[in-house]
C-alpha cells in the first residue's frame, strides 16, 4: 500500500514539475517571439519612414521639376512669338519674301 502511494505522490510530483517547465517554456517562448515581432515591427517602421521621407523628396523634386518645366515652355512660346513677329517686322521693311 505504501509503495503505490509513494509512487503515486512521486508522479503527482514528477507531472506537476513537467507542467511548471511546461509552462516555463510556453512563457520564455512568447517571449521570444514577442522580442522578434517586436524587432520586426521596429525595422518595418524605421523602413516605412525612410520610404515616406524618399517618396517626399521625390515628391517635391517632382514639384519644382514641374514648375520649372511650365516656365520653360513658356519662355519657348515667347521666343516662338517673337520670332514671328521678327520676320514680320522683316518682311514689312525689307520686303523679305517669307
Amino acid at each position: 500500500m505504501y509503495v503505490y502511494v509513494y509512487i503515486y505522490v512521486f508522479y503527482y510530483v514528477l507531472s506537476s514539475i513537467t507542467n511548471y517547465v511546461s509552462i516555463y517554456n510556453y512563457l520564455i517562448l512568447s517571449l521570444n517571439y514577442r522580442m522578434i515581432f517586436k524587432n520586426q515591427m521596429l525595422r518595418l517602421i524605421e523602413e516605412l519612414r525612410f520610404h515616406q521621407m524618399e517618396s517626399a523628396e521625390l515628391v517635391s523634386e517632382k514639384q519644382k521639376l514641374v514648375a520649372e518645366l511650365t516656365i520653360a515652355k513658356r519662355e519657348i512660346s515667347i521666343f516662338g512669338d517673337q520670332e514671328v513677329e521678327y520676320a514680320k517686322q522683316a518682311h514689312l521693311r525689307y520686303g523679305v519674301v517669307m
